[in-house]
This record gives structure tokens, sequence and C-alpha cells, in this order.
């Protein structure tokens, strides 16, 4: 469904209340805003790559194909980062902290 660009506009440069609301929680609520954010960024990301390469299949201007290419290359870079961010998320929850461990001991 199309939205204005105004109506985008405001969804992306203010939080939503949810994710603002979890800041005043202890450090693992914390990391599950983070988790959330990461999310939200993955989930903007990809209706830029859709459009670019929509846009891509019917351009016929070597400028803007040029242009396009690399919003698309862009913004395929940016979502392998945030899911190499999201990866090392999960790998850092996933084991337990053997520093703390060692020094208890």
């Amino acid at each position: 469904m199309y939205e204005e660009p105004t109506r985008l506009m405001h969804n992306s440069m203010f939080p939503s209340p949810s994710l603002a609301q979890h800041k005043t929680s202890p450090a693992n609520n914390e990391r599950d805003v983070l988790r959330q954010q990461i999310h939200v960024l993955a989930n903007k990301l990809l209706p830029i790559t859709v459009f670019a390469q929509l846009a891509l299949r019917h351009c016929q201007d070597p400028q803007v194909i040029t242009h396009l290419e690399k919003i698309n290359c862009s913004a395929e870079e940016a979502r392998v980062i945030v899911s190499q961010i999201q990866q090392f998320g999960q790998n850092e929850t996933s084991s337990p902290r053997t520093d703390i461990q060692q020094n208890e001991s």
C-alpha cells in the first residue's frame, strides 16, 4: 500500500513509542530494544532495495541506471551489515559469559 512521503518521513524520523518505553529497563531489555531497532532497520532497507530493483527494470536512462545501481548496491551492503550485527547479537546471547565465571573462582 502506498503511503504519502510525509507520512513515511514522519515514521522514520521518530522512533515508535514502544521502543522508547524500554529504555528505563535493565540491560537485558536494552539488548531487546537494540534487537528490535536492528530489525526495524532491516525492514526499512527492504523497500529501498525492492524499489531500486523495480526502477532498474523499467529505466532506460544510463545516468539514472548508474544512480539506481549505486542505491541498490548500498542498500544490499547495509543489509549484509545488519545481518552481521544480528548474527553477532545472537552469538553473544547464546554463549555464557566465561569471564564472569572465571573472576568469581
